[in-house]
Formats: C-alpha cells, sequence, structure tokens
C-alpha cells in the first residue's frame, strides 16, 4: 500500500517540475543603470555630485567647480550606484571646462557613500 503523504509529495513535486517558466525575482528596476531624467534638478543627484567634487578635490588636491551635468545613471544593487559624467572648471583655468566620470556607492539607511571610481575624459565619456 502506498502511503497518502507519498502520493501528496509526488504530486508537488510534479507540479514544481512542471513550470519551465523562468522567475524574475529582480524586478524590471535592478541590475543593469537607468537613465536619471532631469539631472540637474535631482536633489538625490546634486547631494551625490556635491560629495564627488569634494572628494575628487581631496584626492588630486584640485579645487574643481561644477559646471554642469552631462549624465546620470542610477544602479540599484545592495544600495545604490550613481554612474555620473559632469562638467567642471578648476581655478586655474577660468575659460576651459573639463568632463569627470565618476561612480558613487551609497545606502541611504546605513549613512554609506564611497567614490568608487573616477577619472577625468581626456577624450570624451
Amino acid at each position: 500500500m502506498h502511503n497518502p503523504l507519498y502520493l501528496l509529495v509526488l504530486f508537488a513535486l510534479l507540479l514544481i517540475g512542471g513550470n519551465t517558466q523562468p522567475i524574475n525575482l529582480d524586478g524590471p528596476d535592478t541590475g543593469g543603470y537607468q537613465r536619471i531624467p532631469n539631472p540637474a534638478t535631482d536633489p538625490d543627484v546634486k547631494e551625490i555630485v556635491e560629495f564627488a567634487i569634494s572628494e575628487i578635490n581631496f584626492q588630486s588636491l584640485k579645487n574643481l567647480v561644477l559646471t554642469g551635468i552631462v549624465r546620470a545613471e542610477l544602479q540599484m544593487v545592495e544600495g545604490l550606484n550613481y554612474h555620473l559624467v559632469i562638467e567642471v572648471r578648476g581655478p586655474e583655468r577660468h575659460n576651459t571646462t573639463e568632463e569627470y566620470e565618476f561612480t558613487v556607492f551609497t545606502r541611504y539607511w546605513d549613512k554609506i557613500q564611497v567614490l568608487k571610481k573616477w577619472r577625468l575624459c581626456l577624450y570624451g565619456c
């Protein structure tokens, strides 16, 4: 005689095994970078840019001043990665601007902000 519990488990396995559709647990907004519309008016982007410029100035011993935000993207990970391209000028070159590209990782609930990488874009970003 077959145990009814055995049949129930077998039936459940057949139901689970019959599902060949992949399950998306992340949702459509996680993983890849998403463009941030109107970054110049976004308060979170402004905060990230101010933080990044102060860190770049500290690390490079420069005094860069923001003149514009070229591009801003956001990636959801275990926190948020902000990837930006900004236009700046330094005090030694008042009439010329340079573009910098950088990524900042942030977790607001832990109050963590880290400038992960940055570079001067010599030939465009």
